[in-house]
Parts: C-alpha cells; sequence; structure tokens
C-alpha cells in the first residue's frame, strides 16, 4: 500500500488560459483532488494578478431580433478565450467603443450617451399601421485587455432602447405597455393620458409595443386589429366596430396607427363618446368564425361638437415613446416681423428717380406663432408637459416640424379650469436673405 503520496498540479498564471481539466483512472479508488489557495491571494478573476487592467466595450445596435426573441448565443471556448457561435452574425452594426481602467472596483458605462433611438414620421401619412421608429436595441461585447492580451468574457444580452423622457430618478418600467403574444396581456396604450377630447377631424393616435417570440415564423392568421366601442352620452352602448386588421407578422416593436374615429361619427349618430381597444385574434380553423378579444385597457374620446370648436392640432412624441395628439381649440395669433440692413451709394449725375440710393443689402425675418387652448383641466396641464418637452412636435394641418418656444403651464388649486398659450415657429424659417 502506498501511502502519503501527492501530485502538486500548480498553473502558471491565472485565468481561462491557464485552466486544466484532470481526469481519475477508472481503476481508481483512494484518488483525491483538492484545491488550494492563499486567503490574501487576490481573487478578482478580471483583474486576476495584475495591479489594473483595462475592460473594453463593444457596442453594436439593430442585430435584428424582435423584442421577445431568443438571443441567447451558444457559447465556446478556443485558445483561452471565448467566442460566440451562431451569434457574430446577430451582433448588428457597430457603433462606439469604450474602454476605462480597471482597478478592482465596479465600473459603470452610460451607454444611452452613445446614440440614441430616433423617431420616424410616416405616422403622418395616416395610412394604416406604421413603425413609430421609436425603438433600437443594442448589444454590448466586453473583454479584458491586459499585457497585449485581449480576452472576451462577456457578451450581453439584447437591449432595447425607447425614445421616451421623464424625471431621471423616476422608476422607468414599460412592462405594462408590451403585449406579449406568449403571454397575452392585458396592456394600457402608450401614452400617459388615456381620456381626451376629440372634435370630427382631428387625428389620435392609438400606439403599443410588441414582444413576439415567434414573429420570424407567426402564424399567418394571428392578427391584431383595433376594436372601437361607441356609446350615447348617457352611457348606452350604440355598437362595437373591430378594424385596422393586420397579420401579426407585419406589426413592429412600436406600432401606430390613425384612428378613423370621424367616419364613424358620421355613420352612426348621437355618439357621445368613443372607446378605442388592442384587439387581438389567434389563428382559427377555417370553418370558425373569426374571434377578436379585448387585450388592452381602453382609450377614451368624449366627442364635442365640430360647429363650436375648432380643429388646430399638433402632434408629439410623448415620454413613453408613442404619438400623440392634441388640439388648441382657441385663439391663434401671428406675429411676423421684418427688418432690413441697407447701404447707400453715390448720388451721381446718372441716377434716374428709379435708382437706387439707399438699398437693401439684407432682410431679417423673425415669425412666431401662438395657439390657445380651450379650458382644459389640470390633469391635462400636466399632460401638456410632454409637449413641450418633446423633441418633436408636428402641425398636423401642414406636416411641417414645429419648434415650441415657450408652454408656460401655471395651475393653482384654486381653479379647476385653465387656458394655455403656446408659442412656436416652424423649423424651415421664411427665407428673406439677399446676398
Amino acid at each position: 500500500m502506498v501511502e502519503n503520496r501527492f501530485i502538486s498540479l500548480e498553473p502558471k498564471g491565472r485565468g481561462s488560459q491557464y485552466t486544466f481539466t484532470y481526469k481519475l483512472p477508472a481503476n481508481s479508488i483512494f484518488y483525491f483532488l483538492t484545491s488550494r489557495f492563499d486567503e490574501n491571494q487576490d481573487n478578482d478573476s478580471i483583474r486576476q494578478d495584475a495591479t489594473d487592467c483595462e475592460i473594453q466595450l463593444e457596442v453594436y445596435e439593430n442585430n435584428g431580433i424582435f423584442l421577445g426573441m431568443n438571443d441567447k448565443p451558444e457559447q465556446a471556448y478556443q485558445s483561452g478565450g471565448m467566442y460566440y457561435n451562431g451569434a457574430l452574425n446577430k451582433l448588428g452594426t457597430h457603433i462606439a467603443s469604450l474602454s476605462k481602467r480597471y482597478y478592482g472596483q465596479p465600473l459603470w458605462f452610460n451607454l444611452n450617451s452613445i446614440k440614441k433611438a430616433g423617431y420616424s414620421t410616416a405616422f403622418l401619412s395616416g395610412e394604416g399601421w406604421c413603425d413609430a421608429g421609436t425603438m433600437k436595441n443594442i448589444r454590448v461585447m466586453a473583454s479584458r485587455y491586459s499585457d497585449g492580451r485581449k480576452e472576451t468574457f462577456h457578451l450581453s444580452d439584447t437591449l432595447y432602447q425607447i425614445t421616451g423622457y421623464g424625471r431621471t430618478l423616476e422608476e422607468n418600467d414599460l412592462s405594462g405597455y408590451i403585449f406579449d403574444t406568449a403571454l397575452q396581456n392585458t396592456i394600457s396604450p402608450l401614452t400617459t393620458q388615456p381620456q381626451v377630447f376629440h372634435i370630427k377631424g382631428q387625428s389620435q393616435y392609438f400606439n403599443f409595443i410588441l414582444s413576439d417570440s415567434q414573429h420570424e415564423t407567426s402564424y399567418a392568421k394571428n392578427e391584431l386589429a383595433v376594436t372601437y366601442k361607441l356609446f350615447t352620452t348617457s352611457n348606452r352602448t350604440i355598437t362595437e366596430v373591430t378594424d385596422h386588421k393586420q397579420k401579426l407578422n407585419k406589426f413592429e416593436m412600436v406600432n401606430t396607427i390613425r384612428l378613423d374615429i370621424g367616419r364613424l361619427i358620421d355613420e352612426y349618430p348621437n355618439v357621445g363618446y368613443v372607446e378605442a381597444y388592442l384587439s387581438w385574434r389567434l389563428e382559427t380553423e377555417p370553418s370558425q368564425e373569426e374571434q377578436y378579444r379585448i387585450v388592452s385597457h381602453p382609450l377614451r374620446f368624449q366627442i364635442l361638437s365640430e360647429c363650436l370648436h375648432k380643429v388646430n392640432d399638433f402632434a408629439f412624441l410623448n415620454r413613453l415613446g408613442g404619438w400623440s395628439s392634441f388640439n388648441f381649440a382657441g385663439t391663434e395669433k401671428t406675429d411676423f416681423k421684418a427688418s432690413a440692413t441697407t447701404n447707400y451709394k453715390t448720388h451721381t449725375p446718372d441716377k434716374l428717380i428709379s435708382s437706387e440710393i439707399e438699398s437693401v443689402y439684407n432682410k431679417s425675418v423673425t415669425e412666431q406663432f401662438s395657439a390657445e387652448t380651450m379650458p382644459v383641466t389640470k390633469e391635462v396641464c400636466d399632460w401638456l408637459k410632454e409637449l413641450s418637452t418633446s423633441r418633436a412636435v408636428y402641425e398636423l394641418s401642414t406636416k411641417r416640424y414645429v419648434i415650441v418656444d415657450e408652454l408656460n403651464i401655471k395651475h393653482d388649486t384654486k381653479d379647476e379650469l385653465f387656458r394655455l398659450e403656446m408659442k412656436y415657429h416652424y423649423s424651415d424659417a421664411y427665407n428673406a436673405r439677399i446676398e
């Protein structure tokens, strides 16, 4: 019998490139594998034995993975480093490289500062469902760089970023606005103001976020639509209409549609208010009747008389990443000012009565518009903070991009209704420059 015989296996360094595997002989009985380490030794797997190292992030965007789809890459090791089978072609487009020195303390990288998600103006055409364009995805690959060696140790899940805004430290949770086809959950429309007034001719929008784990292979007969419920002013149901049907695989991650409330008002008289819901239909047998199930809370539109109110509506990108509209039905004003820069010419004998002595060298024009609301509640005033803060505002009568110069929102507990005035100008300034 052999006793007190030990074999010591010690790597030449620390890290994945120095790992090894020990296999016990098939006929072994008294073999034991133990590990021993110095308690004072640095066990930081990132820094390893180095005093410091560099952490490098490679950031990619738009990898084509739809929200809800499986994005887990297969992992394998090669030459001490890590590579990802089946994932390299799903990294997307490289947009940035970030790096920081690592000294054993947590590092933070602000990915929002790299490149924010944008938006699409396809909704201005008003033709069916369109992509709001407010969501993009990003993926991060993290590597450790030290002593001329670069080791990739992490590939993130696909992260989704939506164009929005709010208070910096507010909780930011959009899960209640995402319709998941696997859960078939009930959601809220992508707005913070689900009850508004409507005047015939005004544009209203319905927005939602879609998560679909089988989006590339979704059944062609699965559909999403909008269900309208029409009521009288006395809260009596008039009818229910399902419209704007579209196959599931035609939808994007953030979807917008211009609602057709005006047509419903024409077809069904005495409408007091309209509710709009997102509805869902699963694939059914051809012999079965189509059944749509409501899967959202309603947007409610109280109908106002078109004889008493005018339409002067604006669309804006709300803080949740959807498109909303508001009608400034009050007084409109225009402030147009033009000033000239002139120079003088010598008065010579050949000058005629039509000759220029003082002539215009340059014209400077400023143009500002003002629109006033009808009396609105405190809740609507708070909602209009989003309009004044939004980076994208459009005048729907002309479809022109406008810049909000001023929208002062002041309300108190003494009054119940308030009037607000918005001052704005077009992004394409009146061009009177003479050169």
